[in-house]
């Protein structure tokens, strides 16, 4: 089918709007976050409600394309092509928060932040990544491993009900009672190829303030401190991470910082007196060339990895381990700083695992 195909009718059957190739908004319209990808679908339909992705749905079925589905576009993994149309969720931003059941129900587009911070009003906390600014829907599908993972667990085991629009443009409700062979599916998958989640319910955390940041040591010292967070055992209220850093001569970077390698322990600790004690036997050890421990609450999660806010191009790519083996620092280490001339690659990090366990069923 041809780009320039989509028919003026789906237009009438939305409350948002569809963005052809020729219009002069497609390319913000049809941008990724991740400026590595670049999308080119026959149509963005630019949603605000359920409707509107039912009718993209629906048209889609009836003219034989695919449907590709965004809200921030971090995780981009297959762009949308000329066979597709992109889906934008981000007007479908919704927050609210039920103190009373612990619960908040967002959007399929929402972010992170709004839904932080309408949490924090009450003294609670969804299960957020390092990045506030991600969306909150694809970061739980996929399966979220945040700053509190080992309080209370992956961001996938939080969600307690799906609002799923399928291939036929039909809508249901998913949740462990309610479709659970699809609310299985959908969790820890991504979902991507069963349906466009038009708004989630996940549960909520008495989580208000922690102690938290990162201690930078110069880039020299990666073994020790790697032997040293290997060896630690902090508990579980402790989510830790082990990282190596070599930070861009850029103006963006803070100066201090600017241009320069480190090695890092970088944290959160829910309970934020015995956090400060577990810290303070690593500043005993050894002084840290920069500290950026300290209480912090926990609607800025966002400061303890302090990941870039403003679109870039990027990759990354993860594994599970089993254990921390003797060659995972050097090879973090080797990775960042090793062979001749500058790395690609900007950073490396491994995060404790374990703790949290789901009282019922998971979907992993």
């Amino acid at each position: 089918m041809s780009i320039t195909s989509i028919p003026r009718a789906l237009d009438d059957r939305l409350t948002g709007r569809v963005v052809r190739p020729r219009d002069p908004e497609y390319a913000q319209a049809a941008a990724a976050w991740n400026v590595a990808w670049t999308h080119r679908p026959a149509a963005v339909v630019v949603a605000t409600n359920e409707d509107d992705v039912v009718a993209a749905v629906r048209h889609a079925g009836e003219a034989g394309l695919g449907v590709a589905v965004q809200s921030t576009g971090h995780g981009v993994t297959v762009p949308a092509d000329e066979n597709s149309i992109l889906v934008t969720l981000q007007h479908m931003d919704h927050v609210r928060v039920d103190p009373g059941t612990r619960t908040a129900t967002v959007g399929g587009g929402v972010r992170w932040a709004p839904v932080l911070a309408e949490a924090q009003r009450h003294g609670l906390a969804p299960l957020v990544g390092s990045a506030p600014h991600v969306g909150a829907v694809g970061y739980s599908l996929g399966g979220g491993f945040g700053w509190l993972a080992r309080r209370y667990g992956l961001a996938v085991d939080s969600i307690r009900s799906l609002r799923v629009v399928l291939a036929d443009g039909s809508v249901v409700t998913a949740s462990a009672q309610e479709n659970p062979e699809l609310f299985w599916g959908m969790c820890g998958s991504g979902g991507s190829s069963l349906g466009v989640v038009a708004e989630m319910a996940v549960e909520l955390f008495p989580v208000r303030e922690v102690y938290a940041g990162s201690l930078l040591y110069p880039a020299e010292a990666a073994t020790e401190v790697f032997e040293r967070f290997r060896e630690m055992d902090a508990g579980e209220d402790f989510t830790g991470a082990f990282n190596v850093t070599a930070f861009p001569p850029l103006e963006i970077v803070p100066e201090p910082i600017r241009g320069k390698a480190f090695a890092i322990l970088r944290g959160c600790h829910v309970d934020a007196a015995a956090g400060q004690r577990l810290v303070d036997e690593w500043r005993a050890w050894r002084a840290p060339a920069l500290d950026m421990f300290g209480v912090l609450p926990f609607a800025r999660a966002g400061e303890i990895s302090q990941d870039p806010v403003d679109p870039l191009p990027a990759a990354t790519n993860g594994r599970w381990l089993a254990r921390l083996g003797d060659g995972v620092g050097g090879a973090m280490r080797d990775a960042v700083l090793g062979g001749e001339g500058p790395s690609p690659v900007l950073f490396a990090e491994t995060r404790q695992a374990g703790g949290a366990r789901p009282p019922g069923p998971t979907p992993r």
